[in-house]
């Protein structure tokens, strides 16, 4: 018998591949790259798969897993999976039938009857129980692994994910190469115009503009704060803008008349707690946070609302004590 066999129905040949495609795509760091899975169809259009190359029991259990429960809209009972231990566990050197049961609430487990007829539940974290169930081992029969219709190359699919990456990362760093040229040359331009006593006022305006616009941005385009190059960039930036707008308070005697508007520290203010809310949520979720609206997960909406708050609320309200030290 083939050592791994996943016997499905209930998918179209369509379903299959995406969902395949999917699982290795998550798991492509960990997957051997000449793995290959074999797609057939049996006569009556029903479909199963062998997996060729090296795969673990475990990640062989996670397959099995995942097709029986592919997204939270759906799940399929139906999906039978058939290998033989090669871990140093109790099932080891031992064929055994892989499902998952429909009374599992956990998500996180896979079941198997031997030939022997021992079921067992397998958890993700290495432990197998033995469980008092009556499901017995069916043997496969009458299938043909001669000419597969499709076979997916964990090695093509790592490849293409590993060309995506890249071209999303070069857009990212592209998107923050237009925004800070803009910024820089705005708080240059204020700059400019305050040393050669152009009107004050309207220096103000352009760094406060160029100042909001650059948080804004970073805020809303969140793959740039992932980048911990773009990161010190846009704290270097924030640093130069809090201090063009410190000089151009200074050059006023009367500032809160004639100068109302002081947030050139509104960058600074975001990154620095942009940084530590997306730390703190990579810790606790381990994974990057999104900003999101009506949409996302509970944590996502938080995250999303605290920095928006640092941007209409913590910045213009810290804006008032910046503007007493500074002049102090």
């Amino acid at each position: 018998m083939n050592r791994n066999i996943i016997l499905i129905d209930g998918y179209s040949q369509k379903e299959i591949e995406a969902y395949l495609r999917k699982w290795v795509r998550e798991y492509k760091d960990d997957l051997n790259p000449d793995m290959e899975i074999y797609i057939y169809k049996d006569l009556e259009n029903k479909h199963y798969l062998t997996i060729e190359n090296m795969i673990s029991n475990s990640y062989f259990y996670y397959l099995v897993n995942f097709l029986s429960n592919p997204s939270a809209n759906r799940s399929n009972f139906n999906i039978k999976g058939y290998c033989i231990g090669i871990e140093n566990n109790l099932l080891f050197n031992i064929h055994h039938l892989v499902y998952v049961s429909p009374n599992d609430k956990e998500g996180d487990n896979v079941y198997c009857v031997t030939e022997k007829n021992e079921n067992y539940k397998i958890q993700f974290d290495n432990n197998i129980l033995p469980l008092n169930e009556n499901v017995s081992y069916v043997e496969v029969y009458d299938y043909n692994f001669n000419k597969p219709y499709k076979i997916i190359k964990a090695e093509s699919i790592t490849s293409k994910n590993r060309k995506e990456i890249i071209v999303l990362e070069s857009k990212v760093f592209f998107r923050a190469n237009v925004i800070f040229t803009i910024f820089s040359i705005l708080v240059f331009g204020s700059l400019l115009f305050t040393l050669l006593r152009f009107e004050l006022k309207f220096s103000n305006h352009i760094i406060t503009f160029a100042s909001v616009l650059l948080a804004f941005w970073l805020c809303f385009d969140e793959g740039i704060l992932q980048k911990n190059k773009l990161i010190i960039i846009s704290v270097l930036l924030g640093c130069l803008g809090f201090s063009i707008n410190s000089i151009i308070l200074l050059k006023t005697n009367n500032y809160n008349l004639e100068y109302p508007i002081f947030l050139g520290h509104i960058t600074l203010t975001f990154v620095l707690i942009q940084f530590l809310i997306r730390r703190l949520y990579i810790r606790f979720f381990n994974k990057e946070p999104r900003v999101v609206g009506m949409a996302g997960s509970l944590s996502e909406a938080a995250y999303s609302f605290i920095l928006v708050i640092t941007l209409l609320v913590v910045a213009p309200v810290t804006s008032e004590y910046i503007i007493k030290f500074i002049l102090s």
